[in-house]
């Protein structure tokens, strides 16, 4: 997915003179061609997450739309304050992509875990939260993300050799997207590439499958309208249980009286972890593996 943000960032430069590239002194290599070919239109801020955010919004006050480029938690919570006070308190145009969404950085230890991003992104005003799946997502939402004018987050992991949508084109980001259905009475609610963990699993057991690439705003309506069909709902997220897909399905349900489920929160429990390994290792410690997974539904199953 990185490649593809690279991809579009490059062709939205060459038709929109007026984008402005800001890096943390880092993504060199999959900004490589960005630089070379628009090298008028970047800025390596250097290790400096929060005056990056801060230019950030001094330039998009004067008239620029703005790309911010870092990697897991640096370009939020190193620079929450400037987010929320330079950036969403005018509106500004600037969108912030961070790369290395859960455990995609598990190898660099707690510090590069972005894990709670998405929980605090969703408490900031006037920001769009976008956080795809697959290439095929990533494509539709960065897309998206160029039409909006004002904050954007865009939550990226490593590059998948995977689209797990069979549609050729979608535009509905705001409701969930349906990557298998089977008529079940419970479905996976999920985002990130963590699909994959439970792809195969809700093939084999019969469970409906979705997809949330756009986590703020969200289509109360059309959501209630697919979740009333079911009547246990399994969210599925490589973040905190706190304040992610969990709440978000969990507080539109309370809100209504057209759904009676129950809703199974899966994500990373309310703790860090000082494990050291890979996205898929980390993902083993937190037991969001396909087999704890399945272990897990197991036990639902028999209720």
């Amino acid at each position: 997915m990185r490649t593809t943000f690279a991809n579009l960032l490059l062709e939205e430069a060459k038709k929109n003179k007026n984008l402005e590239l800001l890096t943390g002194d880092l993504g060199f290599g999959v900004l490589k061609d960005f630089i070379e070919k628009c090298p008028s239109q970047f800025t390596n801020c250097g290790i400096a997450e929060q005056n990056m955010l801060t230019v950030a919004g001094g330039m998009s006050s004067m008239g620029k739309e703005v790309v911010v480029y870092s990697i897991g938690n640096f370009p939020t919570f190193r620079a929450l304050e400037q987010i929320r006070n330079d950036i969403c308190y005018y509106n500004h145009n600037v969108k912030i992509v961070c790369i290395g969404g859960g455990y995609t950085y598990g190898s660099l230890g707690m510090s590069h875990h972005a894990t709670e991003d998405i929980a605090i992104m969703r408490a900031m005003p006037n920001m769009t939260i976008f956080a795809p799946s697959d290439k095929f997502e990533a494509t539709v939402c960065i897309k998206k993300m160029f039409e909006i004018n004002g904050p954007c987050y865009l939550r990226l992991e490593r590059d998948s050799n995977f689209d797990y949508h069979k549609k050729a084109e979608f535009t509905d980001l705001c409701n969930l997207q349906p990557v298998l259905l089977f008529n079940s009475n419970s479905a996976f609610v999920t985002y990130g590439t963590i699909i994959e963990e439970v792809f195969d699993l809700a093939k084999e057991k019969k469970i409906d499958l979705y997809t949330l690439p756009c986590l703020k705003p969200v289509d109360e309506t059309k959501l209630v309208n697919i979740l009333k069909k079911y009547q246990t709902i399994f969210c599925l997220e490589e973040h905190s249980i706190i304040g992610g897909l969990g709440d978000l399905i969990s507080s539109i349900i309370a809100g209504t009286s057209e759904i009676n489920c129950r809703v199974i929160k899966i994500g990373i429990k309310d703790k860090f972890l000082s494990d050291v390994g890979t996205q898929k290792y980390m993902r083993k410690c937190a037991k969001l593996d396909s087999e704890s997974i399945r272990l897990l539904i197991s036990k639902y199953e028999r209720l």
